[in-house]
Formats: structure tokens, sequence, C-alpha cells
């Protein structure tokens, strides 16, 4: 083939390695080509990756990023999940006093994720929370952004535009 097409990549720093075929005869070294990523410019929230696959009995991992947000000291999101297709895993590692995270709180098909002191620009480097999922049914879903609250240092709202849901697919 002479086109590639590359969907859902998330953003970040890729390599793209090509090698030439003329009948027989194959190129020995590929051609590499870097590029990056970054098709989000305005205040969003997003789910990390936007699409993944999951296999039978996986538990899977999803985070939750602000991106282009400056001066984030506090933040609320609910998000929603088919909690018949998929279950949510708690784990107390990830929150608590020292972290400036309070464990995420389930309620059947939502979980709303509470942050606070957090002071600082978020992008690529630091997600807001980390969580873990395991497959119950073998029928893709989504990971919803439902609700937010994001306030600056100031106490002051933080409008954001763009919310990125997270599409898990299932596989055999």
């Amino acid at each position: 083939d002479t086109l590639a097409i590359l969907e859902d990549l998330d953003e970040g720093q890729y390599i793209f390695k090509v090698k030439s075929r003329f009948d027989e005869l194959e190129q020995a070294e590929p051609t590499i080509g870097n590029f990056e990523i970054d098709a989000i410019t305005e205040p969003a929230l997003r789910i990390y990756p936007l699409r993944q696959k999951v296999r039978g009995g996986d538990s899977f991992n999803v985070y939750l990023y602000a991106e282009n947000i400056y001066d984030l000291a506090g933040s609320q999101v609910e998000l929603q999940f088919e909690s018949d297709k998929i279950q949510y895993n708690e784990n107390a590692n990830n929150c608590g006093s020292e972290s400036g995270n309070i464990c995420p709180e389930l309620d059947d098909n939502r979980i709303t994720i509470l942050n606070w002191n957090i002071n600082g620009d978020f992008n690529l480097d630091s997600p807001i929370a980390q969580l873990s999922f395991n497959r119950l049914r073998n029928e893709d879903t989504e990971i919803i952004i439902s609700e937010y609250t994001l306030r600056n240092s100031n106490n002051d709202d933080i409008p954001v535009d763009y919310f990125f849901n997270g599409i898990i697919e299932m596989m055999e």
C-alpha cells in the first residue's frame, strides 16, 4: 500500500517506520519519520487513551487529563460508564491527603473525582486521576466526562469547552 490511515491517535510523540518493496526486493532499513500530535489547543478535559482494545479477563487503566488549563487549584469531575459492561476497581494508592486527591466516589455508573491544592499547569505531563476497570461483557463501551467544576487559585471557575471521552473496544 502507498497510503496509511492512522486513526484515534492520542496526543504525543510518534515514530512511523516504512519499508519500500519492488517485486521481491525489499528495502533493508526502514525510512523513519517522527511526528507529534498536539491537536488539543484549547482548555479541555480528556480520557486517555481515546480508544483502547481490551481482551477478556483483562483489567485496564484510563487516565483523566486537563489539557491547556492553567492555575488549576481544584477540580470535581464526574465520569459515567455502563456498569453492566465494565466494573470500576477502587485503588486507595492514588488518593489521600498527601497526594491532594480524594478517593474517587463510585455511585452505580458514575465516578466523582475530587482534587484540591494542585496549583499547576496541566498539559500532557500528569493526569488528574488514574482509574482501573475490569471488563464484564464483550460489548464496546464508552467512558464519558459528564460534569465538571474546575477552579483556579482565586477560586474562580475555569471554563472548558472541549471534552474527549474514552472508547473501550472489547476483543475476544
